[in-house]
């Protein structure tokens, strides 16, 4: 499990530099129990859609390639919030977007810590 994609630099630097590495594992494996390319969940922050499409575009592609790795929200689900402090509507309307997004993300799953 890769956390804090929920923060778009670590999107853009920290996490793009280990994809890169992995993607270079995932190369170089012989093949589907090889240890060098192993299932890996990755947080994902679904605001990077709006705010860097194109990186995205970048993860979801190379995560097909791969085959090994699936993406999860993160856990505050739709944003960077505290869902629980949340009352009435506000919190419906996050519980609703934060649906939205798992489609978009074709997962059902969050990160829970």
């Amino acid at each position: 499990m890769i956390g804090d994609g929920d923060n778009i630099q670590f999107l853009k630097a920290r996490n793009y530099i280990w994809w890169l590495a992995r993607k270079q594992r995932c190369d170089a494996s012989t093949g589907p129990l090889d240890k060098l390319c192993f299932p890996l969940v990755w947080s994902f922050s679904p605001r990077a859609a709006s705010i860097i499409p194109s990186m995205q575009e970048f993860y979801f592609k190379e995560a097909e390639t791969t085959g090994y790795d699936t993406f999860v929200l993160p856990p505050s689900g739709d944003l960077y919030s505290y869902p629980s402090m949340m009352k009435g509507e506000t919190q419906d309307n996050h519980v609703a977007r934060t649906v939205e997004d798992m489609a978009m993300l074709d997962t059902n799953a969050s990160v829970h810590w």
